[in-house]
């Protein structure tokens, strides 16, 4: 499962979850972040839930971090949270993450981009986040003419 995840520093992780304020508790904590940018929140009774950023959605997927653990090992699971055809695919064409990135869409299928490989590129996670969250918020319809994401790395 370890290759499946990414390490974040504590304010960049803080940062990330303070993007989806709208839709999860203030004390929610994060024990694992995805490649993708799949984010696996924690209560404080250790329940975790699946932040999914293509869907933007939270689902309660295990009773514990244990639970979890042990379910993210079961191979039909594995393909629906990790995407390892995508990741695999990612690493054989040479498209290494750096420190504070994950995989984002490049164009996010929910504006029409396609659900493919070649839409995948490393960008700061933070910068992701502050996007796909404020898009999943937006009500359709709206029309957005531009925007800026506070906070970025340079060159991101």
């Amino acid at each position: 499962m370890e290759q499946y995840l990414i390490q974040l520093a504590e304010d960049k992780a803080s940062r990330v979850v303070a993007t989806w304020s709208w839709l999860i508790p203030p004390t929610t904590r994060l024990p694992a972040t995805t490649v993708f940018g799949d984010l696996f929140l924690a209560d404080g009774s250790d329940h975790v839930a699946w932040l999914n950023t293509l869907e933007g959605t939270v689902t309660q997927v295990a009773s514990s971090i244990e639970e979890w653990r042990a379910r993210a090992r079961r191979p039909e699971i594995e393909e629906e949270w990790f995407w390892p055809g995508f990741l695999e695919s990612l690493r054989r064409y040479g498209t290494p993450l750096g420190a504070g990135q994950c995989y984002g869409w490049t164009i996010h299928p929910l504006i029409g981009g396609p659900l493919e490989v070649s839409n995948l590129a490393p960008i700061d996670i933070v910068a992701y986040h502050t996007f796909v969250s404020t898009l999943h918020r937006t009500p359709p319809g709206t029309v957005i003419r531009g925007f800026t994401i506070d906070g970025a790395e340079p060159g991101t």
